[in-house]
């Protein structure tokens, strides 16, 4: 199987190029030095090229999602978007990587820059992507590509990279599915899909009401909720595929179970409890539904593994799951 590919992290920091200029070279000015430079007429689709763009992806094309990347397509596709963007992954943005990247078309950082200003953000945003792009026209090109991402500093924009990154992911994750469950039995396979329905009914309740969404950066954080939610069923698939299944007794299913009872009981009974949004019924809500989750685990368990026992599938998911009701102790 391929790996997943890792999860955005760290797009607070914010990156060097935010002191780039002194005072008399803002990034405003920077942007009134680039607005006369004209896009090549020769990268722009022609009339014949227009119409067949009409329902193109430019972020897929550009970062090959679900195909292979073809730069020169992206390009056109962008063009084709211009002043119709409805997400900073299309148009000017690509056009900026394009020229800032050399892919798709020559290098050109004066090009970049003027595209970068045709990018909506926070004005910290563009500051450190202007300044990011003068520092490789000064510079060169560094070891990775420069992308709309990598100056961040809005929770807005934190949840929009999130987003994207997440793109990328399922497509991913997709593929290691299908390679997971490809010499499956038909009835394996159609007991997994009645997981899958319970898996998602859970994951959306985790992530829609476990999850502090009071902070601008809260559509990144209930993406990634739902993406490790995702990851964590992969990867213990893919253990179980290979052996690694769960055993334990009825014991150990019984103080499992009896820690989880306690660990919810202290929650509900918490007259403090405060999570941001996050309230006692969010989570008695969830509850229900990660119940209907582990008992689908028992019963997909019958089919494809029939030797674990069912007390074994409720003490791992058990587990799990106090681990997450635990954090609203801390």
């Amino acid at each position: 199987m391929k790996a997943l590919r890792p999860h955005l992290t760290a797009l607070f920091f914010l990156p060097p190029f935010l002191a780039f200029a002194n005072p008399q070279t803002a990034w405003e000015d920077a942007c009134g030095h680039a607005k006369n430079l004209e896009l090549p007429a020769q990268d722009r689709p022609d009339t014949k090229t227009l119409p067949m763009l009409k329902d193109c992806d430019s972020e897929a094309l550009y970062y090959g999602i679900g195909q292979a990347a073809d730069y020169q397509q992206a390009k056109a596709c962008a063009y084709s978007e211009l002043g119709k963007e409805e997400s900073p992954f299309q148009g000017a943005s690509i056009l900026m990587m394009v020229y800032a990247n050399g892919k798709g078309a020559n290098r050109d950082y004066g090009l970049a820059i003027k595209l970068a200003c045709a990018v909506d953000g926070a004005p910290a945003e563009n500051e450190g992507r202007i300044g990011h792009l003068q520092q490789l026209r000064q510079q060169g090109p560094g070891t990775t590509d420069f992308d709309i991402c990598d100056d961040i500093t809005s929770g807005m924009m934190m949840g929009l990279c999130t987003a994207h990154n997440d793109r990328i992911e399922q497509v991913a994750r997709t593929e290691n599915w299908a390679a997971l469950t490809r010499a499956w039995s038909q009835e394996e396979k159609n007991a997994f899909s009645l997981l899958e329905k319970s898996a998602r009914q859970f994951f959306q309740a985790r992530s829609g009401n476990e999850i502090d969404q009071s902070g601008t950066a809260r559509t990144a954080f209930v993406i990634a909720a739902d993406a490790s939610l995702q990851d964590d069923l992969l990867s213990s698939l893919a253990a179980f595929e290979k052996g690694r299944l769960p055993s334990f007794t009825d014991q150990q299913f019984a103080a499992a179970d009896a820690k989880l009872n306690a660990v919810y009981k202290k929650i509900q009974t918490d007259k403090g409890f405060s999570w941001g949004t996050v309230s006692k019924d969010g989570i008695k809500s969830t509850q229900r539904q990660w119940l209907k989750y582990r008992d689908a685990w028992v019963s997909f368990g019958k089919v494809k593994y029939p030797n674990v026992s069912a007390g074994s599938w409720k003490t791992f998911w058990t587990e799990k799951r106090t681990k997450m009701l635990e954090d609203f102790l801390q």
